[in-house]
């Protein structure tokens, strides 16, 4: 779909689906094709890298301008040359129309006098000459020619690969932009812009179309990580993982040529490998370089994906003239890019294609010179990069040893930075190293506990359980109880994350193995118990546990702990419906983390507290707070993370409050930080019940898919069970499956138990039971289970003017069984005094309905 080598694109109809991202370049070249219509003729020139889908949207583009009934002419230039044929893309174009209109048609349509038949010597029997093609009368009569196809149709011309173009094509194109004119016609360039080198004769011709007013100009940038997974999903028939989404991002770019071509080689369980075709065509493009610049490309591409001028000037054995001249020609072929002091790759491929074609030896003895300048020249690279590059080098070099103490140090400046997957990688890296090292300076144990906590905040759930088994292994029960708690509770803090499922005994066997005396340790084991007997559905029994976590924390004057400890105290609180003493504690905890500035505290904190305000109708102040939540993630460096739990409250309360493109915004911009697990099945949860606000019924199953796949492990804690289960009924009763949409329901309420802030989640789901007995009744269907939803309604708070609404809409849509409910206009104003308008325009269309069947049609009209 993406070889643009293939030529001329085909132009027929594509189903939509099949169309990934674009939007507004989409927008853009619709918006020209509208003007055309009018009588505005268009050029845009479309570029972009080869494989980043030019032709892709040039074809959809064609196929839906040919289906409202658009004339499609498409031509494609072939590699420039001495023997280039003059003017070849539109004489292509025209032996295609003959084709379509038929000789005598044809004859018909071509003005006579300007030498069009002889283009075409197969038609008209006589020998082309060059000069033909290059006189000004042939120039006039394609703009006749152009002006008569457009007549009765608007005509898209679509020019392919110009930068293969001969001079009088060119020339041609730009004729016709400055001298059509009260025409319907759009011509469409494509472009590559790593072939426009440096001298390339379309570069000055570039700057200078851009004068002209009615020529737009389009590049077209790589996919992002959300649009690779869609072309993933598209390729495959199925979403990737995590995992494999991470590595085809990783290595394609973004590239969508490169990203199909990994896609299908992944899925035909070559994980990591290079598809032949893609790889003979890297090497092709390294093979063309002169073998001095091959030397350079492949040393810079063993340096890593960048590296410095001064680094790569003391490793090459070369002059420095010599080695300019070469780094000039690798960047003039767009193999390599500059960046601010060094060099890096165009491709992330074309690196791994020139490190594949070095010997194992070869890459060695390149190392070992990276590793060595490094040794001796420490300010070759930055301070905080050199560590981890020579530890990188001395590991190529086949030397564990040396990387060892080097690997310890980088993963501790990179903790600094908050790279958490960075550190969670060096640290493994030195696991692997240190059996192979005859002095590590590091007990194992340690190194242990150490790549547990970064595998945590790295979101490596699983590799953080299997470090902390061989780190318990090796612990000492009695003389080292601290370090043993403190394992159990971060495995507690793990499994919470994952669902809660063996939280609580963690924390358990962890509280009774932390020591008596007031230390940091035990302050946070008792944290962490408050936090698991919560989940497990028992805050009562977790006030004890917080309230000594608090008073410990104080008496330590350990801030940093009071943040944690007051967070989990609030999230008590709120469990326990003990509204404005969470409020105070989480003001409380927000103001310590403020004032030390510990950003991944204050994420904690901002997400647990916005998500109280969100419960209790208090949206304005819940977007501030989540706000504030999502620019501490990105400064602690938890925006794969916590900080997905923040936009995704942040897009809760913009949802709420009726700025849907806000909080679409914020989601998608969210999914972009490549979030793994559960954190990426909240946005997903969030963007579904966006898309059934839009009645996009296609968007709310996809997202709701991902959203189901990814939270199933979290489905038995209200806060999620409850909305998914109304998702999921929503969905159904969209599709009429009224059966269905009474199971979801009545499965997640025969287990709840709704306490302090989960009725925010109970009562719209109870909403949606009532509307799905009123539609399953017009439908002629018998009653579901009224009385266990009148029971459970029963046994709700009402007390935030929000749950009062809810209240009434529910109590209004079980008594419209039959007809609607009279007492629709009260909900309406019960919603009214929120500030929640989706609910409140909602229940002003009932009550104009339950008006309607009064006769009362002024009351209907307000």
């Amino acid at each position: 779909m993406y070889d643009e080598s293939a030529g001329a694109i085909a132009v027929h109809p594509l189903r939509d689906s099949s169309f990934v991202g674009r939007a507004e370049e989409y927008a853009l070249l619709t918006e020209v094709a509208a003007a055309a219509e009018t009588g505005q003729p268009q050029v845009v020139l479309v570029g972009g890298e080869a494989g980043v889908g030019k032709s892709r949207l040039v074809e959809y583009v064609a196929s839906i301008l040919q289906g409202r009934g658009w004339r499609v002419l498409v031509g494609s230039c072939t590699a420039r040359g001495s023997q280039a044929l003059p003017l070849a893309p539109f004489i292509a174009a025209l032996r295609r129309l003959i084709r379509d209109l038929g000789i005598e048609d044809a004859a018909r349509t071509f003005p006579e006098g300007f030498g069009f038949e002889l283009l075409l010597p197969e038609w008209s029997g006589k020998r082309l000459e060059p000069e033909v093609l290059t006189s000004t009368p042939l120039f006039h009569g394609f703009m006749i020619l152009f002006e008569q196809l457009s007549a009765d149709a608007p005509l898209l011309f679509v020019l392919e690969d110009v930068h293969d173009a001969d001079p009088e094509t060119l020339k041609l194109v730009g004729a016709l932009a400055r001298s059509l004119d009260n025409v319907p016609v759009l011509i469409v360039a494509t472009y590559r812009t790593d072939d426009v080198f440096r001298g390339h004769p379309l570069r000055p011709l570039l700057s200078e179309w851009q004068r002209i007013r009615n020529i737009r100009h389009l590049v077209l940038d790589r996919f992002s990580r959300t649009e690779t997974a869609e072309l993933i999903e598209n390729t495959s028939g199925k979403r990737p993982s995590d995992a494999l989404l991470t590595r085809i991002f990783g290595r394609s770019g973004g590239n969508a040529f490169f990203v199909e071509q990994l896609a299908r080689t992944e899925l035909a369980g070559v994980a990591g490998g290079l598809p032949d075709t893609l790889r003979d065509l890297l090497l092709n493009r390294l093979e063309q370089l002169p073998q001095p610049v091959r030397e350079v490309v492949q040393l810079i591409a063993v340096g890593g994906p960048v590296v410095a001028h001064r680094l790569l000037a003391s490793v090459a054995d070369m002059p420095e003239d010599a080695l300019l001249a070469a780094l000039r020609v690798a960047v003039d072929a767009h193999v390599l890019i500059t960046s601010e002091d060094g060099y890096g790759f165009q491709h992330a491929l074309v690196r791994e294609a020139a490190v594949d074609a070095l010997l194992p030896g070869e890459r060695i003895r390149m190392h070992h010179a990276y590793a060595d300048a490094l040794d001796r020249q420490p300010n070759l690279v930055a301070a905080e990069r050199h560590a981890a590059g020579t530890a990188y080098h001395w590991l190529g070099a086949g030397r564990p040893d040396r990387a060892l103490p080097l690997l310890v140090r980088a993963a501790a400046v990179a903790e600094g930075f908050r790279a958490y997957a960075e550190q969670h990688q060096l640290l493994t890296c030195a696991l692997e190293a240190w059996p192979n090292a005859l002095d590590p300076g590091i007990a194992r144990l340690d190194l242990l506990v150490a790549a547990a906590q970064a595998a945590c905040r790295a979101v490596a759930h699983d590799h953080a359980h299997h470090l902390i088994d061989q780190a318990l292994d090796e612990a000492d029960p009695a003389g080292d109880a601290d370090q043993v708690a403190a394992l159990l509770a971060l495995r507690s803090r793990i499994l919470l994350r994952q669902g809660g499922k063996g939280a609580l005994a963690a924390a358990q066997e962890a509280a009774r193995l932390a020591l008596p005396e007031r230390s940091p340790a035990r302050a946070a084991v008792f944290e962490v118990l408050a936090t698991a007997l919560t989940s497990d559905g028992v805050p009562d029994n977790a006030l004890t546990a917080s309230a000594d976590a608090v008073r410990l924390a104080t008496d330590l004057g350990d801030e940093e702990l009071q943040v944690k400890a007051l967070s989990t105290a609030a999230l008590v609180f709120s469990h326990l419906g003990r509204h404005e003493q969470g409020v105070a504690a989480y003001e409380r905890a927000r103001a310590i983390a403020e004032k030390i500035r510990d950003m991944e505290g204050l994420t904690r904190v901002c997400v647990n507290f916005s998500l109280e305000l969100w419960a209790y109708g208090r949206h304005e102040e819940a977007i501030a707070v989540a706000a504030a939540g999502v620019q501490a993630a990105r400064r602690a460096g938890l925006t794969n993370a916590q900080g997905m739990y923040a936009a995704t409250n942040l897009a809760g309360s913009l949802f709420a409050t009726g700025r849907w493109d806000e909080a679409e915004h914020v989601l998608t911009e969210a999914l972009e930080e490549g979030p793994c697990d559960v954190y990426l099945g909240y946005p997903h949860m969030m963007l579904a019940e966006l898309a059934l606000g839009r009645g996009d019924l296609t968007g709310a199953r996809r997202h709701h898919a991902v959203a189901s796949q990814l939270l199933f492990s979290q489905l038995e804690r209200l806060e999620c069970g409850l909305p998914m289960a109304r998702l999921t009924a929503e969905l159904a009763l969209m599709e009429n499956r009224f059966a269905d949409a009474r199971l979801a329901i009545t499965a997640v309420l025969d287990a709840a138990t709704v306490r302090g802030q989960t009725a925010a989640y109970a009562w719209p789901l109870l909403a949606t039971a009532a509307r799905i007995e009123v539609q399953a009744t017009a439908h002629g269907l018998p009653s579901g289970s009224l009385t266990m939803l009148h029971k459970t309604a029963a046994g709700l708070p009402q007390h935030p003017p929000s749950w009062r609404a809810w209240a009434l809409q529910f109590a209004a849509e079980m008594d419209s069984i039959q007809a609607p409910s009279p007492v629709w206009a009260a909900v309406a104003t019960a919603w009214e005094k929120t500030d929640e308008l989706y609910p409140t325009c909602h229940a002003r269309l009932r009550a104009a309905e339950a008006a309607i069947v009064d006769e009362d049609y002024e009351q209907a009209r307000q």
